[in-house]
Formats: C-alpha cells, sequence, structure tokens
C-alpha cells in the first residue's frame, strides 16, 4: 500500500497548510479599545508603567483639553524615572502652541481674521495626545507583533514616540514667516525682475555639535548605515533643510532631543566617562548609554517624516531597524482623537479598527486617510504586511 504521506515532517506541513486556510477570522477594534486592554492586563515585553489609573483616564478622556493635559502629566511620569527634567515641558509649550493656532483660526470652523492668509494654521492638528497615543499604539504592536525589546527598547521607545514632534513650532514658524511675508515679495512681479527668491533660514548648525565635540549628524548616520542598514543621510536630510529653507520637523526634532539630553549628560558626568558616575538616584549618566539608546532614538525621530527619496534604495525593516519601523507605522496609523481646526475633537477611535493576524496589521480608517497613511508606509519593507482599507 503506497503512503499517502511521506514521514512525520510532510504530515505536519500539510496540516499547517490546511490550519492557514481554515484560521480564525480577524477581531477588529477602534485602537483604543485595543490599547485600553492592553494597559488593563499588562504588556508582556515591556515593563508596565506606574500609573496604568492615569492611562486609562487619557483613553478614556473626550475633552480634548483634559485630555492633552492628562498626556503631558502621564509623559512626566513615564520619562521623569529615567532623569530627563524639563524634556516634557516642551511638549506643555507644545500644547500651548497649537491651541493658540486653533484659536486663532477658530476652532468651531468658522474662519480666523487671518484665514485667508494662514493656510499652515487652517490645518494644524494636535501633536501632544498624538505623542501618547502614538506611545500606547507602539506597545501594543510590540505586544502583538512580537517584536523583538532588547533592553534598551523600552526607553528608545520612549523617546522616540514621545517627543518626536517638539521641533514641530519651528516647521510652522517657518511656514507663516513664508506665508505672511515673503511669499508677497516673491509673488509681487516676475522673475526677471526679482531676481533670486527671497528666503529667510534659520541657522541650525549650533545643534550639530555636542558638548563632547562630536558631530551629531555623524552619530545619527552611523546608526542608518551601521545598525540599521539604510542608505538615508542625515547631512542630506539637514543640508536640504538649510539649502531650501523648507524645515522638516523630523530632522529638527531628533537635533532639539539629543542637544538636550547631552547637556544633562554633561551636566551630571563632565568627564564623559563610558560607564558614568554614582549620580545617587540610580543613574549612572555613562556616554556609553547615550550612545546605546539616546543616539538611535533620535534617528528614529529624524527618519518618521523623512522623505522618500531617503528609502529608494533601502526600505526600514522591522527585524533590522525595529525602531525607526515602529515610530513611522505608529506616527502613519495613528490619526484618532486629533483636534484640529474645524474638528475640536478629532476624528473618534470608532471610525478606525485594528486587528493583528500574525505578523500583518490589518488597519481601517476613514476614505480620506488612507492615500496619506500608504504614502507614509511607502518607506516600510514587506508593505503588504499592513492592510490599510476604508472602516
Amino acid at each position: 500500500m503506497i503512503s499517502l504521506y511521506n514521514g512525520p515532517r510532510d504530515l505536519l506541513c500539510r496540516t499547517l497548510r490546511l490550519s492557514k486556510v481554515k484560521s480564525m477570522p480577524i477581531l477588529f477594534q477602534p485602537p483604543q479599545d485595543s490599547i485600553r486592554n492592553l494597559i488593563e492586563n499588562g504588556p508582556r515585553k515591556l515593563s508596565a508603567d506606574a500609573c496604568p489609573r492615569i492611562l486609562l483616564d487619557f483613553v478614556n478622556e473626550t475633552d480634548p483639553d483634559r485630555k492633552a493635559l492628562i498626556a503631558v502629566s502621564m509623559i512626566g511620569v513615564i520619562i521623569n524615572p529615567h532623569g530627563k527634567p524639563h524634556l516634557p515641558d516642551t511638549l506643555q509649550q507644545l500644547y500651548n502652541f497649537e491651541t493658540m493656532l486653533r484659536a486663532h483660526n477658530g476652532d468651531n470652523g468658522a474662519a480666523g481674521p487671518q484665514d485667508n492668509v494662514f493656510d499652515v494654521q487652517r490645518r494644524s492638528r494636535d501633536h501632544v495626545i498624538h505623542a501618547l497615543n502614538t506611545y500606547l499604539l507602539g506597545l501594543l504592536l510590540i505586544e502583538k507583533l512580537d517584536i523583538d525589546a532588547c533592553e534598551t527598547l523600552e526607553f528608545q521607545w520612549k523617546i522616540a514616540s514621545l517627543f518626536h514632534d517638539i521641533g514641530y513650532p519651528l516647521e510652522i514658524a517657518k511656514k507663516l514667516i513664508d506665508q505672511s511675508i515673503l511669499n508677497l515679495l516673491n509673488e509681487l512681479v516676475p522673475e526677471e525682475i526679482r531676481g533670486p527668491e527671497f528666503k529667510v533660514n534659520f541657522k541650525l548648525s549650533r545643534f550639530r555639535t555636542l558638548t563632547t565635540g562630536e558631530n551629531a549628524l555623524a552619530l545619527i548616520q552611523n546608526v542608518f548605515s551601521s545598525r540599521w542598514d539604510l542608505e538615508a543621510s542625515s547631512s542630506g536630510s539637514y543640508n536640504s533643510c538649510q539649502n531650501t529653507g523648507r524645515i522638516k520637523h523630523g530632522v529638527i526634532s531628533s537635533l532639539l532631543v539629543m542637544s538636550h539630553i547631552d547637556l544633562l549628560y554633561k551636566k551630571n558626568n563632565p568627564s564623559d566617562l563610558p560607564e558614568g558616575v554614582n549620580s545617587g538616584n540610580g543613574l549612572s549618566w555613562g556616554r556609553q548609554d547615550f550612545y546605546e539608546s539616546i543616539v538611535p532614538a533620535c534617528a528614529a525621530i529624524m527618519l518618521h517624516d523623512a522623505s522618500m527619496s531617503s528609502f529608494e534604495q533601502k526600505k526600514i525593516k522591522k527585524n533590522v531597524a525595529p525602531l525607526a519601523w515602529l515610530l513611522r507605522v505608529c506616527d502613519a496609523l495613528q490619526d484618532w482623537d486629533r483636534p484640529h481646526r474645524g474638528n475640536p475633537i478629532g476624528t473618534p477611535s470608532a471610525q478606525y479598527s485594528i486587528g493583528i493576524s500574525g505578523d500583518t496589521i490589518h488597519f481601517k480608517c476613514p476614505q480620506d486617510r488612507i492615500g496619506v497613511i500608504k504614502g507614509d508606509l511607502a518607506a516600510i519593507d514587506s508593505l503588504e504586511q499592513i492592510n490599510i482599507a476604508p472602516v
């Protein structure tokens, strides 16, 4: 008699193939429901934060002003054990700045006094609630996709996710200058009469040099090339900001965060000892920790809004650059509960849904978000593992 199977291995392979055909249906939930379940049960890969109750208050809050204030407070709770004073204060200032922008143009949808001039303000949306939601979404993906949470990923993810947008006010300031003054000059007469275009560039060179004398861009480039196998150029992104006058807040945010934390390391470890010093509060401030944790976090921040030209040759791989992958993906997907001009509470989480099957993310969102999300995720390798569809 001829055997139907060529041994146990063949039987197992056929069984696995059949199981895939009869796989369980994907469970879709609004993202905030999935995040709420994660907080209540405690993330398995990363240590739970000290105040899950406050995180639940944040998730459950519907008033955007109270939600933003909870976010700022909670981010302080998350980051302060790592000895980074005043870094969360930047988010409070960002909240004040964005509230001012939306108030100027009327969050009730009515045209503000400069509505026809400051187009950038009409598109202004929240980045503070977004920061904590991005952090929580990342915890969810780390848990469900079984991303390898190395020893330093927890701290890296806190820095990268919570502070990836703190350079946004500088980007907006540049656009406001262009729209209120320079565009009028540049469009007043034809180019043959005007001559070179009028531009105002922010001088960013001070941010490139750390207190150790090292070049911040070179450190970030080493992460791109040596650790993450990417051909993105940190100096290219920086020079583009300087040469064109168009500010990318990812570039500014990465350099701001690195400068801020570099000063704290120098203050607490003046000799830049690799292993650090005993500061009496459990923090060593070793320079080696700065290179291993802070620099990769800043590298991920620089990549989160980088143009697609940075990824023409090599895209971001989840198994090679999990931190950069997480930030690019979470920043693209997270858009619920983000107040913006004309919608003071943002699009509710109920209009989005997420389901994770194996190593594939299934994400449903409003139709007008699909093109934007897919454009941002074009920087990701194995894009077929992120399925975007209308809700």
